[in-house]
């Protein structure tokens, strides 16, 4: 808080703002607390390097969505991220399925404080929902860094020949 009590913001150092109602200053988005991950696809992006995001990293929607419906066994994910593409899909599931996993996580805290068995860990739950798609994400990744190595060398042929 400032002298002012109002709280701190970074400014970047946009552009002034040009009418009253653009006053907010930007707000500065902290990366160093994000992971550098790939998609399906082999892009890179970003994720909080948790066990959760280490299991999902990788795999496409439909096997997300998969395991999600083990997971949430009535559930509607399909259709109501729908019109969200697949990075706010992919970013809302892995939340669903972080607090699932955290929230099982409190329920064997329970049976185990009451002398009865738990049930397996929401990472290792998750891990056994994932695992027909884990060997298949893998393959995929593989192939699409295999498929970037060579575009690579390519160019780079092409331009060794000029």
């Amino acid at each position: 808080m400032n002298q002012n009590n109002e709280p701190l913001i970074e400014k970047t150092g946009a552009a002034e703002p040009k009418s009253s109602s653009d006053k907010e200053p930007t707000v500065k988005i902290n990366r160093e607390k994000y992971v550098v991950s790939r998609t399906a696809s082999g892009a890179k992006s970003l994720s909080n390097g948790d066990e959760v995001a280490k299991l999902l990293e990788g795999m496409p929607i439909d096997a997300l969505h998969d395991i999600a419906d083990k997971a949430f066994k009535d559930n509607d994910f399909r259709t109501r991220y729908a019109k969200l593409n697949k990075g706010m899909q992919r970013m809302n599931l892995g939340n669903r399925l972080r607090g699932w996993a955290t929230k099982r996580d409190a329920e064997n805290a329970k049976l185990i404080a009451d002398k009865k068995d738990p049930k397996k860990s929401g990472i290792e739950a998750l891990a056994k929902f994932s695992s027909v798609h884990r060997a298949k994400a893998d393959k995929e990744m593989s192939a699409a860094a295999d498929k970037k190595v060579i575009a690579a060398k390519a160019s780079a042929d092409k331009k060794d020949t000029k």
